[in-house]
């Protein structure tokens, strides 16, 4: 059984371009409340979002245009890669779907959940490197209409 380990160090979300508003998140207190989906845990321990067979809900879901950038890596005693994260939510069946996979597959791989079976692949990118266990990396995702960057 393969377990996924995420942890997050920092969580940036620009809102609609047109509003100045702004969520922040550098996961400076392990007192805030988060949002879970899943049975697993998901926690913040000495600056840092940690998650195993769950994930954290933040931002607003409904938002239209909006940018957010963020730094993951796998845990120390991870077999591989495998990090993981969705955006675009207007619940937990319908959003998408971003995996980094480091391993005996090196991809870039993004999904499309949607109701009513209505998932879709839409594509792969071969990596030309080799992610490795506990060395973070920086992800941002930039959404303006329908248009994924």
């Amino acid at each position: 059984m393969r377990t996924i380990l995420l942890i997050f160090i920092s969580f940036f979300l620009a809102f609609n371009s047109y509003s100045n508003a702004l969520f922040f998140n550098n996961f400076d207190t392990s007192a805030q409340t988060l949002t879970t989906v899943g049975l697993g845990n998901c926690r913040i321990e000495n600056g840092v979002f940690k998650s195993k067979d769950a994930y954290a809900c933040f931002g607003d879901n409904k938002l239209k245009n909006y940018r957010f950038t963020f730094r993951a890596r796998a845990s120390k005693d991870a077999e591989q890669v495998q990090i993981w994260f969705g955006f675009h939510a207007a619940n937990r069946f319908d959003r998408y779907v971003v995996g980094l996979k480091g391993g005996l597959q090196n991809d870039l791989v993004l999904y499309r959940l949607g109701y009513m079976a209505t998932d879709e692949f839409l594509g792969i990118a071969a990596l030309d490197f080799k992610p490795k266990v506990f060395e973070w990396y920086d992800f941002k995702v930039e959404v303006i209409g329908d248009r994924i960057r």
